[in-house]
This record gives structure tokens, sequence and C-alpha cells, in this order.
């Protein structure tokens, strides 16, 4: 039988937090920086909302290509 896959195995929110750590952002000015609103934002980073364009909106912002906010171990499967 084949493994569930959640939201935490595929996005890597912690690489988004790290970023808004060492660019001292809170989530507020985060969003703002990704044309989001907070709470879109928050669920994003709580694996609530799996948008497309949520994590487009933020790869953008974090000046990364959007494959970078996936894990490895999803990658390379």
């Amino acid at each position: 039988m084949k493994q569930k896959i959640t939201f935490e195995d595929v996005i890597n929110t912690e690489l988004i937090k790290k970023y808004m750590k060492d660019n001292n952002l809170s989530k507020r000015e985060f969003a703002r920086k990704c044309n989001l609103n907070v709470w879109n934002l928050d669920a994003v980073l709580q694996g609530r909302n799996c948008r497309v364009v949520y994590f487009t909106k933020i790869a953008k912002a974090m000046d990364v290509q959007l494959h970078n906010l996936f894990l490895q171990k999803i990658i390379n499967s």
C-alpha cells in the first residue's frame, strides 16, 4: 500500500521560516512582501492551504525558484 504524502512531506516550510528569521521579517511584513494577506501566509506555514499561486508568490519574494520550496526527498523520488 502506498504511503500517503502530507503537506509537510512536500513543502519546506522551515526554509520559509528561516528566510523570515534571517531577514528579521514578521509574518505581516513577509506576507506584504509576498503580496499575500497574513491569514493566507499563516495557512501555508501550517499546511492548511496548498495553492500553487501562494507558493509562487513566496518563492518570488524570497528570490528563489519555485522548486526550491519543495523538499528534495520528493523531487528525488
